[in-house]
């Protein structure tokens, strides 16, 4: 037997390097897939485990755009769960170019009278206001903005002042489906002329 040579010193340190997974080039079982590691970029944050149908039912985000189609069926964060059935019939405010005007859309009424815009229900459509102007031609008595859906105040404000003044909605207000969307400034008391313009107005 040759002679062996034992070298003392200190011991180098091994570096061990994770290798990626390799990819496979058959289809993963479900159970492969859940053993196999997942990449990320990115710290994600859940609460708890989540069922295959949760994940099949949890919106991936893109990095481009969407057609109206893909648009329509993407869920959008509400205050509260909706079904997929009210997701996918939830129109979602999009203002795609330039509003046609409308006389309809301004009303300046004599004095002492209130200045109302009034957008009849149509059925199948919202409603949808981007901001409203208004002034008086002295500083009114008992002055004020309301904005009504289907006759329910949905907006209201009290005016101590001529104005002019506006209100911009940087999400715009939507009435509910086939109903009435009307704004009213208030009459201004005496000789007082109120004028109400609506910023944008379109249906969805």
């Amino acid at each position: 037997m040759a002679d062996r040579k034992v070298l003392s010193g200190a011991a180098s340190p091994v570096h061990v390097v994770n290798q990626p997974a390799a990819s496979a080039s058959t289809g993963l079982t479900d159970a492969q897939l859940r053993a196999t590691p997942v990449i990320m970029t990115g710290a994600v944050i859940a609460t708890g485990p989540l069922t295959d149908d949760e994940l099949r039912d949890t919106p991936v985000p893109v990095t481009g755009p969407l057609t109206d189609t893909q648009l329509r069926d993407t869920a959008v964060p509400v205050s509260g769960p909706l079904t997929d059935t009210q997701l996918r019939d939830s129109a979602v405010p999009v203002l795609n170019g330039p509003v046609l005007v409308a006389a309809a859309d301004s009303h300046a009424p004599a004095d002492n009278t209130a200045a109302i815009v009034t957008y009849t229900g149509i059925a199948s459509v919202s409603h949808v206001i981007s901001g409203v102007a208004w002034s008086y031609d002295a500083d009114p008595t008992g002055g004020s903005l309301t904005i009504t859906d289907n006759g329910a105040v949905v907006f209201v404000v009290a005016i101590t002042k001529g104005g002019p003044g506006v209100f911009v909605f940087p999400i715009p207000k939507m009435a509910d489906v086939a109903h009435a969307l009307v704004i009213t400034l208030a009459a201004g008391g005496g000789t007082v002329q109120g004028t109400v313009s609506i910023l944008n107005h379109w249906l969805v």
